[in-house]
């Protein structure tokens, strides 16, 4: 049968069979490219994915610390307005004491007489210590 065909005819049919086999190759070549994208879609997805989850996590992480610093943060502040309060109150007991020690020495540098209970209390209470009876 294929001698019965023209020249021209057997060109047109090697001519026909390899512009099918080209296209049998580019389909094939296309069908292996689009199966490579997509499987590099795929593992983009997951990694994505993972990378999504493991964000999701660490703002979980960095909520917790934000309340720990909030949380320390306040413990400071009350912290500190306790030092002051007791630091006004060391000042108080430093300024008497210092009051006091002047209040013995004005007393030491009086001269002593003899004097009864009544007349020493007034004394005392001249001073800012009156007694109790």
């Amino acid at each position: 049968m294929i001698k019965n065909l023209t020249t021209q005819t057997k060109i047109y049919i090697v001519i026909a069979a390899g512009f099918i086999a080209l296209i049998a190759g580019a389909a094939a070549w296309s069908n292996y490219r689009i199966r490579s994208l997509e499987n590099r879609v795929e593992s983009a997805k997951r990694s994505a994915d993972r990378s999504q989850q493991a964000a999701v996590q660490k703002e979980a992480e960095a909520e917790t610390h934000r309340q720990k610093i909030a949380y320390l943060e306040r413990l400071l502040g009350e912290t500190e307005q306790l030092a002051r309060k007791q630091d006004e109150k060391l000042e108080k007991l430093n300024s008497d004491s210092r009051r006091a020690r002047g209040d013995v020495d004005r007393a030491r540098r009086t001269r002593a007489v003899p004097a009864g209970a009544v007349e020493l209390c007034e004394k005392l209470a001249d001073l800012g210590h009156p007694c109790t009876r």
